[in-house]
């Protein structure tokens, strides 16, 4: 865990962030001691901030990630 707001300039320089929240959850199978199954979901949501580059987001954004692992251990 990170506490973002007592760190001043924690974007680096030209980075001006307002606000970011992230939704996640996930789900773990083990159909035995060997085999694990994982899948995570997060949603995004960004609000609007300046890149590096100068050119400034205005509308933010938003998104979804799905990440999914299957594991074998011997």
């Amino acid at each position: 865990m990170t506490d973002l707001y007592s760190s001043a300039g924690q974007g680096g320089t030209g980075i001006n962030g307002n606000q970011q929240t992230v939704w996640q959850g996930g789900f773990n199978w083990y159909p035995n001691q060997h085999i694990k199954f994982m899948v995570d979901y997060a949603h995004y949501i960004v609000s609007r901030s300046k890149g590096v580059s100068g050119n400034v987001n205005l509308f933010g954004r938003s998104g979804n990630a799905i990440v999914a692992r299957a594991q074998a251990s011997f």
